[in-house]
């Protein structure tokens, strides 16, 4: 499941297991949330998703996986997507970047309607 619990706030969810097609991401993460008989309710919602990725020299020419997410997320116009600039990570030494996911519910939810996802 790509969606942990934050320990910031009860508004956060984390995302994470972004290495695979986006599409089945977000499959993954509207069935985590849906109950068709209400919604989204099966995980509280929160109004923000925090995802990040490490990016790799060249990034342009090979969209990090954390990359590719936010570009399918604003192509299907589900929310709004914030990001930081890239700040090298003490630990591991790779640049790592954030994003904040603000998704819109009503898209989100006649999107996943439509693929038949719910």
């Amino acid at each position: 499941m790509p969606i942990a619990r934050s320990h910031i706030s009860c508004g956060i969810r984390q995302l994470h297991g972004l290495n695979r097609d986006p599409e089945l991401i977000l499959h993954e993460i509207c069935n985590t949330l849906a109950y068709p008989e209400y919604g989204y309710e099966g995980v509280s919602r929160g109004a923000f998703f925090i995802y990040s990725d490490k990016l790799t020299i060249g990034a342009e020419l090979r969209p990090s996986p954390g990359v590719k997410f936010t570009e399918y997320l604003l192509e299907q116009d589900l929310g709004v997507v914030y990001d930081t600039d890239s700040t090298r990570n003490p630990n591991s030494g790779n640049q790592i970047k954030l994003w904040t996911f603000a998704p819109n519910y009503r898209k989100l939810r006649a999107f996943a309607r439509k693929k038949r996802w719910m």
